[in-house]
């Protein structure tokens, strides 16, 4: 019954948000395109509710021919851009297309798909968010096991006083400098 409820809510805050959406979009696309010389956008294949397939929409926030193996800094505007969360604007239209949430598990690479074991396959049981309990908890800074584990959790706890707490911190969040580092160790089924 609450995820009918979730989904409303979702639904009526991207529609009231829209507009904001909009005009942020604009100057920081074409600020971002002015300083990478390329397209501001950032699409990749993600997994989400009931384990389909789906292309998620960020704004880029390095150079994509740098395909790197390890720790790369971001520039401190860029830092900026994804602390204010300026870089997730563009989700707001899969939120209006039923494909995510404001508050769910992050959506994850379709490789790691058949690395879940049973019980990390249930985070797939709820739309994925913009906001998730393991990006609040410490998100590359803690293991894999860990955040699996919070999302887990927050699928077997998912209720309307659990959403308005992870809004409630991350908007507690919001501008503070994050570590500039986006080196993510991928999952191997095992970290």
């Amino acid at each position: 019954m609450y995820q009918r409820i979730k989904r409303l809510v979702d639904i009526a805050l991207a529609i009231l948000l829209f507009p904001v959406f909009l005009a942020l979009l604009i100057p920081v696309s074409f600020y971002i395109t002015l300083r990478l010389k390329e397209s501001p956008f950032f699409l990749q294949k993600r997994i989400g509710l009931n384990s389909k397939e789906f292309i998620i929409y960020k704004l880029r926030t390095m150079p994509s021919q740098k395909h790197f193996k390890g720790p790369i800094n971001l520039p401190k505007d860029f830092v900026l851009i994804r602390s204010l969360g300026l870089d997730e604007m563009p989700q707001l239209l899969l939120i209006l297309l039923g494909k995510m949430s404001w508050i769910g598990p992050r959506p994850l690479l379709p490789e790691y798909l058949n690395l879940y074991n049973s019980e990390q396959l249930k985070r797939h049981d709820c739309r994925p968010g913009i906001i998730g309990l393991a990006q609040l908890k410490g998100a590359t800074r803690i293991s894999w096991r860990h955040r699996l584990q919070y999302d887990i959790f927050y699928v077997d706890h998912l209720s309307l006083a659990l959403d308005l707490k992870l809004l409630f911190l991350y908007l507690k969040s919001v501008g503070r400098l994050r570590d500039a580092s986006v080196y993510n160790e991928p999952y191997n089924g095992k970290n």
